[in-house]
């Protein structure tokens, strides 16, 4: 049994990769917890299968350092998997036993990848939805994190509970102790939507749900499309419409939408997007509408000037494609409609 997810070791192991990957995700806690029998079968199918493979496809791979670093530890966790009997395989004993694990990689002087450990950054609504939340966190936890506003801050100050960020920046974070040192930073966009209430008529598909209606105004753009999936909204054959509330009575003159497109996947650009006003979130009006995108193909812009429209609550229509035309993959079938950030302006 070899299926891409959990065990395509090429694809990223931590949501902080540092590298070229093919994309997806497969942890090592995906890896541990994977299967090789499906639960759908019968005691006498199962028989039949005789175990666990996992694959590293090399077009991103360039070095025999890169291949060790993404094969351990995820290759031990699939050890453990296909040798061990279900009812032994415990992931919270192999979590204790994987600094050991470590120690005997140094000592083969492997390269190997820390990402189970690595800092976590994870961004939050904020109560009061003034701003949002920055929370850090890291699996191990023998150490201290850091953090500071931004890169040029000299003196981190002790993370005690999450940040709250409130305007454009770029805060800084780092993990300490006497074996890991990890750094991240995290850029944040803001305008008149980031933060706010928002919510939406239809749900994206499951796969690609990232944190909700929240990832639309998180404050964050997504750059490396479906390598950073989690930022992006994906809807199979449905629209996005979505209702922000600025929380007061503002003035609106522009909306800028964030889309993703990449043929090839399926996921086309959207048909148009339309903008409406309303200052009790039940009497909208349409106040602009396009049906331009900056760009076909990767990361791509939708920008609506409006007219001054004084206005509390902004509804966001983004149509999706709608049936793939003949001649591409996928033709015939619904489209891929992928959202990233809504900016109000």
């Amino acid at each position: 049994m070899t299926p891409e997810t959990p065990l395509y070791f090429n694809h990223s192991q931590t949501r902080n990769e540092d590298s070229i990957t093919q994309g997806g995700f497969n942890s090592l806690e995906m890896v541990y917890n994977y299967d090789p029998v499906p639960a759908e079968l019968t005691s006498s199918q199962a028989k039949y299968i005789l175990g666990a493979q996992a694959n590293l496809w090399s077009e991103y791979i360039g070095t025999a350092s890169k291949v060790e670093y993404s094969i351990f530890p995820r290759m031990s966790a699939l050890s453990e998997v296909v040798w061990s009997k279900k009812e032994n395989r415990d992931w919270k004993d192999f979590e204790k036993r994987l600094l050991t694990q470590f120690k005997r990689y140094d000592l083969w002087a492997a390269n190997y990848s820390k990402a189970y450990f690595d800092l976590k950054a994870t961004v939050l609504p904020a109560p009061d939805f003034n701003g949002v939340l920055w929370q850090l966190e890291s699996k191990n936890k023998n150490g201290k994190i850091f953090w500071t506003p931004a890169e040029e801050y000299a003196k981190p100050q002790p993370y005690t509970s999450p940040v709250r960020i409130t305007n454009t920046s770029k805060p800084v974070a780092e993990y300490r102790d006497s074996f890991f040192n990890f750094r991240l930073s995290q850029q944040f966009f803001f305008n008149k939507a980031t933060g706010k209430k928002i919510t939406l008529s239809y749900p994206p598909a499951e796969k690609y749900s990232g944190d909700g209606a929240f990832t639309l105004v998180n404050g964050i753009q997504n750059e490396k499309g479906l390598l950073r999936s989690t930022e992006l909204l994906g809807f199979l054959g449905k629209d996005c419409e979505a209702v922000i509330d600025v929380g007061k009575l503002d003035t609106i003159t522009a909306v800028k939408i964030h889309v993703f497109s990449q043929t090839p996947s399926w996921i086309w650009p959207p048909r148009s997007a339309e903008v409406f006003a309303s200052a009790d979130g039940n009497n909208f009006v349409s106040i602009g509408s396009t049906d331009s995108v900056s760009s076909k193909t990767g990361n791509g812009l939708i920008t609506i000037t409006t007219p001054a429209t004084a206005a509390r609550f902004v509804k966001v229509v983004v149509k999706n494609y709608g049936e793939i035309p003949a001649g591409n993959p996928g033709s015939g079938t619904r489209a891929w409609l992928f959202v990233d950030e809504i900016e109000i302006n």
